[in-house]
């Protein structure tokens, strides 16, 4: 019997009621082969006891700073990332937008920068045209001509701080906050035309689009569902209050729809907020039905079933397989506020005063399943380093997803931590072809 086995069943020996226990002898033997090359999409055979349990495997890097790839060095904060053909476009603050040229990720380079009159805060692009969401700037539009020009073609002030954008056939759809909503006609743009303000006045943060309905958060207030089928006319038809219980209210950040969900942040000092996931189907009624409580975040980016969130100086990957079940599945704690952050191509681009650029975890397919072992593929893995696994298992009696350990089913699941594999490391070392 190991420690954790031991001391998990004297405390459950003096517990005032009858419990169900949830164990798993799970016990590494050995990976096969554990040295692999750079780049090789090699198979491999974990083999123990208890595997057969298994519903999922993640392979991540042990040293979170080892992760990093590459960088790129700027004067002010990032905060907003979009990753097109090779180039990542920095909504960098102060200093205004920045192009980066990102086809060799160790040694990412500068490809144009063009100042603005505010804090380049949000960003969009169609064609060659780069739509700025500028706060105190308003409105800047932005030509790119290939490769390095950029020249400021049009622009507009809005009655506030315009933070976000989007963008959707002749209207870019502003966050302000002050009218938490302006549509802007942009058919001809350099001359943009303000055409209409939200009918509620509240502070906007960021917005989502989703046919002809704006979704927009209200610092410290709500989420705005906002009907634009006239984009001249909009109308808010619902808002949902604070769904947080907290001394200060309920405090939405940034949100990202994957197919007929929004998944959003909440946060208020780092400390009170949680992640919510909403069911819009029906686009203009919006309905929770996921929660991961205690969970913070600012930014927010969606890469397959996965959600990336940012908070200070931590990045938080959490499945969203299910989005009625969302968890966590990693962090990672690097330096520097991280108010930005965008995946592409299994790369994660984070946004502090640098542009980070960090090899991804991966999951692993399960291609054959036994008690004392399991088959998997490793992807093309572009960093040597030490690798780890974490093991996943659907437990039915709770309805949640975690990895394998001992506990309590009948007292506080929230507590749990997933269990860290450290006997299963992959050891990634540049061979010698």
């Amino acid at each position: 019997m190991n420690k954790a086995m031991l001391i998990f069943n004297i405390i459950c020996m003096f517990l005032p009621f009858t419990i169900d226990v949830y164990a798993n002898e799970l016990n590494l033997v050995s990976i096969e082969p554990s040295d692999i090359k750079v780049g090789e999409q090699a198979s491999i055979t974990i083999t123990g006891t208890g595997l057969s349990e298994i519903d999922s495997l993640i392979l991540y890097p042990v040293d979170p700073f080892k992760r990093i790839i590459g960088k790129f060095h700027t004067e002010c904060n990032i905060y907003e990332i979009l990753v097109r053909d090779n180039i990542a476009y920095l909504g960098n603050g102060e200093c205004g937008l920045a192009l980066v040229n990102i086809e060799n990720l160790s040694s990412p380079k500068l490809i144009a920068a063009i100042d603005t009159p505010g804090c380049a805060s949000g960003i969009c692009i169609v064609d060659n045209l780069i739509y700025i969401a500028d706060r105190t700037g308003g409105l800047q539009i932005v030509e790119f001509q290939y490769p390095s020009h950029l020249e400021m073609i049009g622009s507009i002030s809005t009655r506030g701080e315009a933070e976000k954008i989007e963008i959707q056939g002749e209207y870019a759809y502003i966050a302000d906050d002050n009218n938490s909503l302006q549509v802007i006609r942009i058919s001809e743009p350099a001359k943009p035309q303000l055409v209409a303000t939200n009918d509620i006045h509240r502070l906007g943060i960021d917005i989502e689009l989703k046919n002809n309905v704006a979704y927009v958060t209200n610092f410290l207030y709500s989420l705005q569902v906002i009907s634009i089928e006239e984009p001249d006319s909009p109308i808010t038809v619902k808002i949902i209050e604070p769904m947080v219980i907290s001394p200060y209210g309920f405090c939405p950040e940034q949100m990202k729809i994957k197919d007929d969900f929004l998944f959003m942040t909440s946060n208020l000092f780092g400390e009170y907020g949680s992640f919510y996931s909403l069911d819009i189907h029906n686009p203009l009624n919006p309905k929770i039905i996921g929660e991961l409580p205690d969970t913070p975040g600012e930014d927010i980016t969606i890469y397959e079933n996965k959600a990336y969130i940012t908070l200070y100086s931590d990045i938080k990957t959490i499945d969203i397989s299910n989005p009625a079940k969302p968890h966590l599945i990693e962090v990672i704690s690097l330096r520097g506020h991280a108010r930005a952050i965008n995946v592409s191509d299994n790369i994660i681009y984070v946004g502090t005063k640098e542009l980070l650029i960090l090899s991804n975890s991966f999951v692993l397919p399960i291609l054959n399943k036994e008690n004392m072992s399991i088959k998997t593929k490793l992807p093309e893995i572009r960093m040597p380093g030490q690798y780890a696994l974490k093991v996943f298992q659907e437990d039915q009696s709770v309805e949640m997803v975690n990895a394998i350990h001992l506990r309590c089913v009948k007292g506080d699941i929230n507590g749990d931590d997933l269990v860290d594999l450290t006997d299963a490391i992959i050891v990634m070392k540049k061979l010698s072809h």
